[in-house]
């Protein structure tokens, strides 16, 4: 027995050896580990409109057409959208807070955006990664700064931040012969998320003013815990007033992400009187956005991304949560 597990845990030495040796090395363990990968993420098949699709450029077809009408803003009529938020617009924002989010970002403010990027994500198309900036941040955060002030200030962002690579990532346990049961995942470039993470971190500290308490998501000290707790209190107290009239209502917003209007939220900020600066910033992320879909390795034809939400960066929620907070 004693034999046994000497022999075992010699072959797990080897096998940690041979694992360590081969890691960054184009061999088979690297193909068996891609052929894993692609295996998993592979559409063999769609049902669209009672049709089953195994054609590979059917497929990508399918996919195309699919984003491209959920990327598509539908009519948009500026007298509803003014006088929506001529009713429900939200208050002013201080001058203290205006003059946050306006002032000249800082070399303090890239690096810190630098060294929040996680390592080991997949790049942009312009195939730098996190890591190329964290090793080679000494560099680039002059260059980094200059380009992100003159935005602010009004120039034309770089074509590249307005490119992106999408892949497609099926919902677990559902259906994979459903178009919609495929989540888009985007591929940006770095530089465009460490500047839109810079905006974000100022925008944070204005909705922690701004977003009623009774919103718990995607802000720092709020809980989802904090929200059950009043929901038990509430049915509790109900189960005490049986003549108390009370309704609970579960809202899900199908790609609730993606829908996100650009024209909706762009008035919203100038409704809070956010500064021209930031705006500015704003504009430069998400106006005039393309991208190109990934399925099954292979890259589609381009989309024009005329809706906010396609992109997944860290940030995006804190976006997200000041559109939806309007509606409730």
């Amino acid at each position: 027995m004693k034999m046994m597990n000497q022999e075992i845990e010699w072959k797990i030495k080897q096998m940690r050896q041979k694992t360590f040796e081969s890691a960054n090395k184009c061999g088979k363990l690297l193909a068996w580990q891609m052929k894993k990968r692609q295996k998993l993420n592979t559409v063999t098949n769609l049902e669209v409109e009672g049709r089953n699709i195994q054609n590979p450029a059917e497929i990508r077809n399918c996919f195309q057409r699919y984003f491209k009408q959920l990327y598509t803003q539908g009519p948009l009529k500026g007298t509803d959208l003014d006088q929506f938020l001529k009713t429900n617009g939200l208050q002013k924002i201080s001058q203290e807070n205006k003059l946050m989010l306006n002032y000249k970002i800082t070399e303090q403010e890239i690096e810190g955006a630098i060294q929040n990027m996680q390592l080991g994500k997949s790049p942009g198309p312009d195939g730098l990664t996190s890591r190329y900036y964290r090793s080679l941040k000494e560099w680039l955060i002059q260059p980094l700064k200059e380009v992100c002030n003159e935005i602010m200030e009004g120039r034309r962002a770089p074509e590249s931040w307005k490119e992106a690579y999408i892949t497609l990532v099926p919902k677990t346990e559902t259906e994979k012969t459903q178009l919609k049961n495929y989540r888009p995942i985007s591929l940006l470039n770095v530089d465009y998320k460490i500047f839109a993470d810079i905006l974000a971190k100022r925008f944070k500290k204005v909705l922690m003013e701004e977003i009623h308490k009774d919103q718990a998501g995607f802000l720092p000290g709020r809980h989802l815990s904090d929200n059950l707790r009043n929901i038990i209190d509430i049915l509790e107290k109900l189960e005490v007033n049986i003549n108390t009239k009370a309704v609970l209502i579960f809202v899900d917003a199908e790609k609730a992400f993606d829908n996100i209007s650009w024209s909706f939220m762009k008035k919203n900020l100038q409704g809070m009187g956010v500064g021209q600066g930031f705006e500015n910033g704003i504009s430069a992320i998400y106006s005039e956005q393309k991208a190109k879909l990934i399925v099954n390795n292979v890259v589609t034809e381009e989309l024009k991304i005329q809706k906010k939400g396609h992109d997944k960066v860290a940030q995006f929620p804190h976006y997200f949560l000041f559109w939806s907070w309007r509606f409730c």
